[in-house]
This record gives structure tokens, C-alpha cells and sequence, in this order.
């Protein structure tokens, strides 16, 4: 093994590396976010352009074009609509700025919509990454304090290798929670602590926000990711657990269930399936 201090640049796995150069990767990813289908969803768009053009100064001009849509009467996406959604995408991605590991903190942030997670990541104000992804059925059945401090272990874990070790400020605009991760686990309420368990290798400080302060991260969580792993099979399996741990049952009562399960004939042959 080879180690160089210093360096400004890694092979890595067939690919060189840069210092403070962005991964191409990380730039196609975000190219593939799907164009409006009406005038909400485009509206939701402009929103998160107006708050990145005070970093892309070449955005405010090209956001015109997108502007006069949500003024007509029919929603109809042109050509050139497309062509200028393009030009704002690229101008987007290929503005993200390099991690920071001068900075002494790391920023994340996040929002939870009734049917997705979204994130951001930045150093010094300037944005690094984003990343969303949509909510299961199971997930979508959450309450809003719950989904709510899902996205922000969403974020910790999508982030991992970006923030481990590392100061984290976390903005949500769910003021409950500000209070909540500022408490000992065992004051939490129940229906919390396993997910906060999960934060905890992180050295992170949990700050409320307005929705209109993180405009990029309530945006994300509305969009429709294309390719989503729901995890269904694990978030059966961490139900089942959570209903065997908290639900009050006496022993008496359990053995009666599970008697009356082998006698059900449904019951027996989804047993005998999931088993072998």
C-alpha cells in the first residue's frame, strides 16, 4: 500500500478524482428531474429557481420563459418550454458547488411532503447535493412529526461519507422536533426513538426553519423520483418488530393467538410459505 499526504488527486476504482472538482455522476443525477405535467408542479419549480438564481445569477433571465406558462389559461408545454427547463437544469448542476472540508460545519436540510423525502447538503452557504426519493405506501401512512424526522435520517444516511464526523445543522420546518432531538432518547416519544437511535453517530444540532427558507428541500420532496427503492420488505419487517415490542399482550394471550393462528387455515398456509 502507497500513501501520499497532500495530494490533489486519487485514482479511485478506474476513475481520477479530483480536489474540489463535483463528480459527473452527481450532475446527471439531478438532470433527470422530470419536467412539470401542470401549472402546481411548475409553480413549486419556480420557487426553488428563485431562491438558487441569488447563486446562479444567469437563472433570473432564463426563468421568463417558464413564467409566462403559469399566466395562460391552458397548461401546454412547448418545445421551447422544454429547451428553457433544460438550460436551467444544466445551469443547476453544473453550479453545485465542492465540499467544503475547511468548514468547520456542515448544513443539511430537509422537508417531508405527503408523498416523498427531500434534501440538501451544502458548506459555507453553497450548495453540494441533493437527493430525494418517494415514500411507500406504509410511509405515506405516517404522521407528520414522524415523516418529518424521517427525512432527517434520510438525510444523515444518504449523506453518510459527506457529514460523518462532522458538526451537522439540521433545518426542518417542523418546530416540535427542534425540541424534541434536543431532549434524552428515553423522553422521546416512543413512536420516535427508533429513529432516533439512528442519529445517533452523528454530531448534529436540530434547528427550526420556515418552509420558505428551504425552499430546495420542500421542492424535492414533491417531485416524483424515477427510480425509488421502497424497501418494502424491510419496512414490514421493522413494523412486525415494533408491534411485537410495544404491543401490551400477557403470555396467556399469545399463546392463544398463536394456537387459533395454526387452526386458521389461510393463517397456516401463509406460515408454511413464508417459512420455506
Amino acid at each position: 500500500m502507497h500513501i501520499r499526504n497532500g495530494t490533489s488527486k486519487i485514482l479511485w476504482s478506474h476513475h481520477q478524482q479530483r480536489r474540489n472538482q463535483t463528480r459527473p455522476q452527481k450532475t446527471k443525477r439531478h438532470g433527470k428531474n422530470a419536467k412539470p405535467n401542470r401549472k402546481e408542479r411548475l409553480q413549486t419549480l419556480l420557487g426553488m429557481f428563485n431562491f438558487l438564481s441569488r447563486y446562479i445569477p444567469s437563472l433570473s433571465s432564463r426563468k421568463k420563459t417558464l413564467r409566462d406558462l403559469i399566466q395562460e389559461i391552458e397548461f401546454e408545454w412547448k418545445p421551447h418550454h422544454e429547451e428553457c427547463f433544460s438550460a436551467i437544469k444544466r445551469s443547476i448542476t453544473d453550479n453545485l458547488a465542492f465540499f467544503d472540508h475547511s468548514s468547520r460545519t456542515v448544513d443539511l436540510k430537509v422537508d417531508a411532503s405527503k408523498h416523498g423525502l427531500g434534501a440538501e447538503i451544502s458548506t459555507n452557504g453553497n450548495i453540494c447535493d441533493y437527493a430525494s426519493r418517494a415514500l411507500s405506501k406504509i410511509e405515506q401512512n405516517y404522521s407528520r412529526l414522524k415523516k418529518e424526522m424521517y427525512t432527517i435520517v434520510y438525510g444523515l444516511k444518504h449523506f453518510h461519507h459527506y457529514i460523518y464526523g462532522w458538526k451537522v445543522t439540521v433545518t426542518t420546518d417542523h418546530r416540535p422536533l427542534e425540541t424534541i432531538l434536543s431532549k434524552p432518547l428515553h423522553q422521546a416519544p416512543t413512536r420516535l426513538q427508533r429513529m432516533m437511535i439512528q442519529t445517533l453517530p452523528y454530531d448534529l444540532e436540530v434547528m427550526y426553519s420556515p418552509g420558505s427558507d428551504i425552499p430546495v428541500a420542500d421542492m424535492l420532496s414533491r417531485l416524483d423520483p424515477p427510480d425509488t427503492d421502497f424497501q418494502m420488505q424491510r419496512d414490514i419487517e421493522a413494523y412486525v418488530h415494533a408491534v411485537m415490542k410495544t404491543l401490551p399482550v400477557r403470555d396467556c394471550k399469545l399463546r392463544k393467538i398463536c394456537q387459533l393462528t395454526e387452526h386458521d387455515k389461510q393463517l397456516s398456509t401463509l406460515q408454511s410459505v413464508m417459512q420455506h
